[in-house]
Parts: C-alpha cells; structure tokens; sequence
C-alpha cells in the first residue's frame, strides 16, 4: 500500500483520468463525486452531482467524466476543466454501472431496477437506445476495439453480451453467484463462462466486487 486516501462517505466508482493526472470518486452516501490530484493524493475538490451517485467513467479524451445518479435515474456530465457539471441524461431505472466506448461517441449504463442498458450519444448527450437485459444489471465493459458490451447482471447470475452494432444482445452465460464486476484480463475463455467466445486475450473476466 503507497497511501490511503480520505475521500468521503461510502465511495463506490472510481476513475482515473487518461493522463493520470486525477481521480474521480463517487460518494454514494453524498451528493458528491470527489476529485482526487494524484500527485498530491488529496481530495481537490467534490462536485455536487445530486443524491446517490455510484458509477463513473472518463471520456477517451478526459475532457469529461459521466456519473450515474442512482436516486434521480439519470447520468451527469462532469466538465473536466472546471469540474462543474455540465449536463444531466435521463437513462432509466436505477442507473449504476457505466462505460465509455474507445472512441467516445457512446456511453452504456446498467440500469439496475430497469433490467436495461441505455445508450447514450455522446454527441448530444441524448438517450438514444434502451436494450433488455437479465435481472439487476450492475456492471457494465466495453470491448478494446468497441464492438462488445458486457454486462454483468447480478440478481440472475448472468453476463449479457450486446452487439454494439445493433444494440441487441447476442448471447447470455451463468457467471456465478451475484456478478458485479467486469474488467478485461489475460484469462481464457474458458474460465469465466463463455466457451462460444473465440476471441483471443484479453478476455473478460467476471467478479463479485463492483468495479464500474
């Protein structure tokens, strides 16, 4: 451990901005995202983002940070400059897991009392897709190349696999008791549930803790 650092009550997201320069916490017992100087590793500032934030995501570019609002259904953009907000998309029911597409053009929410994930252009910050998925999704990844969207779905021990092309899920596979974390590793296929995937490392590998 290099060092432990306060942040609030009950931190749940995190992000680290693409030039590690800062990161971002949600504090789910608060109104707040903190911003954390990474050189420093002290709290900066807090942006009050509305009651319940949870997940976090930085756009490609870092000019902007996403933070879902789990009491108010809806996403918050985070001007990355200022760090003042910059804008609020209604995305659905219970809104906790978040991913940015590598190309920044979309962001994919895991509504986790809608059993949906919604598509947000980036572009307009508009919602403009709602996709079914299994029971309390949580965590949500996008593939390295954007093509892919995971989604693990926590009350029904699933990971839902959308084509981000047609926005429809491809498949589903058990994942194990209450899957709340998603993250790209070098696992085999085999081990994290699904054998119809030929893709070759890095995989996604499938856990209990929430990690976006």
């Amino acid at each position: 451990m290099v060092a432990t650092i306060p942040v609030g009550s009950s931190p749940a997201g995190v992000v680290v901005t693409p030039d590690g320069a800062s990161v971002y916490v949600a504090l789910t017992m608060t109104p707040t995202v903190a911003v954390v100087n990474t050189t420093t590793n002290t709290v900066t500032t807090t942006v009050n983002v509305g009651a319940g934030p949870f997940g976090v995501a930085v756009s490609p570019n870092g000019a902007a940070v996403y933070a879902t609002i789990f009491a108010s259904d809806a996403v918050v953009r985070i001007a990355t400059a200022t760090n003042t907000t910059a804008g609020v998309i209604p995305v659905g029911d219970g809104p906790m897991g978040i991913a940015v597409s590598p190309d920044g053009t979309r962001a994919y929410v895991a509504n986790s009392n809608g059993n949906s994930v919604a598509v947000i252009d980036l572009v307009s910050d508009s919602l403009t897709d709602v996709v079914p998925v299994g029971v309390g999704p949580e965590a949500v990844l996008v593939s390295p190349d954007g093509s892919v969207v995971y989604v693990a779905n926590t009350d029904d021990m699933t990971v839902s696999v959308i084509d981000a092309a047609t926005k429809a899920v491809t498949s589903t596979f058990f994942a194990g008791l209450s899957p709340r974390g998603l993250a790209y590793g070098p696992c085999p296929a085999d081990l994290v549930g699904a054998p119809d995937d030929p893709t070759p490392d890095p995989t996604p590998v499938v856990g209990p803790a929430y990690t976006g």
